[in-house]
């Protein structure tokens, strides 16, 4: 740098450049804070002082040659060689720009949304299933400051909601309804199940980006919790699919919880959890696609397998198989037909003059079609029918933003329908009925066993009843 705060023999040196990566060169040259961000998340290794910077290709360049703290030195035209500096190739500095660029269009939203934060916060605990893209945006634009505290608020609820799914099921008759009395604590519960699912959004929109900063101790459990569980053990459509995406999003980071996972399931609930999860993530990420094939292969198995455990399985290396060969374009089709026929569903009530009355599926726009099962409050362990719908939406959900996944606000507004208590019972109905099917599978397993008079299965060649079924009484 001269006196006049200019580096002239790197502004000399710009000629090296041909007018593309010239335009690159002196964007970076005026952002001074995204050039020391760049270095700063560069990992430049100790005691090297100079960073290249690449504009195109990796070795042959043409580069930026800057300081470690973000002076500019010189430019290397294409061919010059950058030997014994560190690169920072050109996808990373777009990743990166890309990045930046996001966040600062969020702070200034932020700032613009600041004096209404309460109300979207609000929104986001009372709305149910009706939290709407603008609200959505609203929240996600303070994101990057509340990421750390959005992951624990994600956590508590999750507890919160257990505990009054547990009262609420305690509470509860054998008729399957509770007195009025609970109506409050019954209105909350519902609502806030479904704030569980956008919480799993709004912690997970940046990937692993907001923890990177921390401790390996304080960053050790985002990467050992099975993060779409939360949203996924509510047993609601939407839900599930935001927390699915949430764990997909944060990717390999959660990779060996999920195999983990998969090879323990032993019911629906939790394969879907699983297998699904292991799915998004394997179309999201294609270099962990093969390794997902391998981990979701009913090879192996052991013989006494449920079959639900192998079909899933299977239908699973289907979606990753049509990714490899088709891309998203395939299931898309499929996806958006199920949506429509949604949306179709949900335009019944409206007035044929509404511009969301729709009278058939091809007259649903894509993006409500693909949107609308964001929207379905089904209990898809007690209904298993909408699973096949929810496996057509994997595909379409890897590849979703965070915003595919909210409708807007005149959309919500046309199609959002009254609560209904009704509705809420009948899911804690199913809810305990499914958790007395588990209870009772569990006591059958454990009676289960050789018969008194058969050999032990010790190995000791005596009776059963004269062996290890004696020492049992």
């Amino acid at each position: 740098m001269t006196l006049t705060g200019h580096a002239h023999h790197f502004l000399s040196r710009l000629d090296r450049l041909s007018v593309p990566h010239l335009d690159i060169a002196l964007s970076l040259y005026r952002d001074v804070g995204l050039l020391r961000h760049i270095l700063d998340t560069a990992r430049v290794p100790e005691g090297m002082e100079r960073v290249a910077v690449s504009l195109a290709d990796p070795e042959n360049g043409p580069f930026l040659v800057v300081t470690r703290d973000g002076k500019f030195v010189t430019c290397l035209g294409e061919g010059m060689s950058a030997k014994n500096l560190h690169v920072v190739t050109r996808e990373r500095l777009d990743a990166i720009t890309s990045r930046v660029a996001m966040w600062r269009e969020r702070s200034e939203r932020a700032l613009s949304v600041q004096g209404n934060a309460g109300e979207f916060m609000r929104a986001l605990y009372e709305r149910g299933p009706w939290f709407t893209r603008e609200q959505f945006q609203a929240i996600a634009a303070l994101q990057p400051f509340l990421a750390i505290h959005l992951l624990r608020w994600l956590i508590e609820e999750f507890q919160e909601v257990h505990n009054m799914r547990e009262r609420l099921l305690r509470e509860m008759p054998k008729s399957g309804k509770l007195h009025r009395r609970f109506d409050e604590l019954l209105h909350l519960f519902w609502c806030r199940v479904w704030t569980i699912g956008h919480l799993s959004v709004l912690a997970a929109m940046d990937g692993k980006t907001p923890y990177e900063h921390l401790t390996e101790i304080a960053r050790a459990p985002v990467a050992t919790i099975n993060y779409s569980w939360f949203s996924v053990s509510q047993m609601l459509v939407g839900n599930a699919l935001r927390g699915i995406w949430g764990a997909a999003r944060i990717g390999k980071d959660l990779l060996s919880v999920y195999k983990r996972e998969c090879d323990a399931a032993v019911t629906l609930h939790e394969l879907i959890d699983a297998a699904f999860t292991l799915t998004v993530m394997g179309c999201r990420h294609a270099r962990l696609r093969a390794e997902i094939k391998k981990a979701l292969s009913p090879n192996g198995l052991s013989p006494t397998t449920p079959d639900f455990v192998v079909s899933v399985r299977e239908l699973m290396l289907q979606v990753l198989d049509a990714e490899d060969t088709h891309g998203p374009t395939g299931a898309l089709h499929q996806h958006g037909r199920a949506g429509a026929e949604l949306a179709v569903a949900f335009s019944k009530r409206l007035p044929p003059t509404s511009a969301y009355h729709f009278k058939d599926i091809e007259e649903v726009p894509p993006e409500i079609a693909y949107r609308t099962l964001l929207l379905d409050a089904t209990d898809f362990v007690n209904h298993r029918e909408v699973i096949p719908t929810m496996t057509l939406a994997l595909q379409w959900l890897s590849h979703a933003t965070p915003d595919d996944l909210y409708l807007p606000a005149d959309y919500i507004a046309a199609i959002r329908t009254p609560y209904d208590p009704r509705q809420v019972l009948a899911l804690l109905r199913d809810d305990r009925s499914t958790k007395k099917a588990i209870l009772a599978e569990a006591a059958k397993t454990r009676q289960a066993g050789p018969t008194r008079s058969a050999p032990c299965p010790c190995g000791s060649g005596k009776k059963y009843k004269r062996c290890c079924g004696e020492r049992e009484r």
